[in-house]
């Protein structure tokens, strides 16, 4: 169902009604029309949560807020990574850890020492090099 203009006198109405609380600081009839003009022909069930929602944010100065989308519900609290160090049994962040099972146990240092990797490196070299000259032959 899409929104006509008696839809947006009604709603028009109804935004006037939800600023005039006396908390709120207050929007014009004229104001509000000249806002809800654009709606015409847009689904009415989102034309109507829009309205209301604007109408009743105290952040919302004047009608054309409408405008814009209604943001405090259109964005959740985003996700922060906790960070670590994190346990190596049951990888939960330090801070987070509690002690019901185990107690907090350190990850063990994976990395190689520079002189192991040399020698991969070097085992990787030789292998290749040994593949390429038996391909050619």
């Amino acid at each position: 169902m899409t929104t006509t203009a008696q839809d947006l006198r009604a709603l028009a109405y109804l935004a006037e009604r939800l600023r005039a609380d006396g908390s709120l600081p207050t929007w014009h009839t004229n104001g509000i029309t000249a806002a809800l003009s654009g709606f015409e022909g847009q689904p009415l069930a989102q034309v109507v949560e829009r309205v209301t929602r604007h109408a009743a944010d105290p952040e919302a100065r004047t009608p054309a807020a409408v405008l814009r989308p209604f943001v405090p519900d259109a964005q959740p609290d985003r996700w922060q990574p906790t960070p670590g160090p994190w346990c190596s049994t049951c990888g939960v962040a330090r801070g987070v850890h509690t002690e019901s099972d185990h107690e907090f146990e350190r990850r063990q240092e994976r990395r190689r020492p520079p002189e192991a990797m040399a020698a991969i490196v070097q085992d990787a070299r030789q292998r290749m090099t040994h593949t390429d000259t038996e391909e050619t032959e």
